[in-house]
């Protein structure tokens, strides 16, 4: 979308293509892309449900996760913003973290990857959130929030988590 567009979605929405943002997108329902999403230098996503991208996901501005982001390849956070809220959960194949990651300070959220987690010097955390790497995280530059005992206890549809925090 361009600079002075916005997108909201309620219901359903597919791309079959990558989808470039470069405003505002505030999705409210099922956001299913074939390809990459990429949220360029001026753009703002707002999850408030769910989000699958069949490539891969960069963010290098606003991104205000609520609800679920499935990404089948690589997620890269190059700069700017991640939020993730309460609850909140993004399951990817690989992560390259070069930006700020904010949780909730009262309940977590978690980041899920199934094979190559790289956390840069660029990266930063605070609050709850976890990232929880299925062999381990590769490449740590960062102190890594590991705790991965943030279980769901929901639905996809409403997510819920509980913290039991690890002990030692």
């Amino acid at each position: 979308n361009s600079a002075s567009a916005s997108f909201v979605n309620t219901a359903s929405f597919t791309a079959k293509q990558s989808v470039n943002n470069n405003s505002v997108i505030d999705n409210k329902g099922i956001m299913t892309i074939a390809n990459s999403l990429r949220n360029n230098a001026n753009g703002t996503i707002k999850n408030t449900c769910t989000i699958n991208v069949s490539g891969e996901l960069h963010n290098n501005n606003i991104f205000d996760n609520t609800g679920s982001v499935s990404v089948g390849t690589i997620t890269y956070l190059n700069s700017g913003l991640l939020t993730m809220n309460a609850g909140s959960v993004i399951k990817t194949r690989d992560l390259m973290i070069n930006s700020r990651i904010k949780g909730n300070v009262a309940a977590c959220s978690k980041m899920e990857v199934s094979n190559r987690t790289t956390v840069n010097g660029g990266a930063a955390f605070e609050g709850l959130v976890s990232v929880c790497d299925a062999n381990g995280i590769e490449t740590e530059n960062v102190k890594t929030p590991k705790d991965c005992n943030c279980t769901a206890t929901g639905t996809a549809s409403g997510w819920a988590y509980e913290w039991t925090p690890s002990t030692g």
